[in-house]
């Protein structure tokens, strides 16, 4: 009798324990608010347009690949790094005016879609020199 009781109370334990619900698994919560970007840059050098558009690889990393048109077309890779507002970023791009530059630029993006960027391209072969862009983030 006391056998059957343990093993009767041991079921029971066991049916109560797996019957629990167990704790919501963590949402993924993107800190990048905004991800497409359009904004106007370097108005005294190559007057440009450009568009990107953030893909978010973790919570404060992502892809931002673009297009753009500043006297021919203008192909943008970059990597993204930073929280909600502020942000840097490290890139490649490829106009077909001029062949490949870098580009370290700072990024602001605020909380109406207020996009600011500040930074500097390199082209092989060239000197760098500064860039500034305003936009807008939606």
């Amino acid at each position: 009798m006391i056998k059957a009781t343990i093993i009767l109370f041991l079921l029971f334990v066991s049916s109560v324990a797996s019957g629990q619900e167990r704790a919501p698994k963590k949402e993924y919560k993107l800190d990048f608010p905004r991800r497409n970007s359009f904004y106007a840059e370097n108005f005294v050098f190559f007057p440009s347009v450009y568009y990107d558009r953030l893909i978010p690889v973790g919570n404060h990393f992502g892809f931002l690949p673009g297009v753009g048109y500043a006297l021919g077309f203008v192909a943008r890779g970059s990597i993204l790094a930073g929280n909600k507002n502020h942000m840097g970023t490290l890139g490649i791009n490829y106009w077909d005016f001029q062949g490949y530059f870098l580009t370290a630029n700072y990024r602001y993006m605020g909380k109406k879609g207020l996009l600011i960027k500040a930074g500097i391209q390199y082209m092989p072969g060239e000197e760098a020199f500064p860039t500034l862009g305003f936009g807008y983030s939606f």
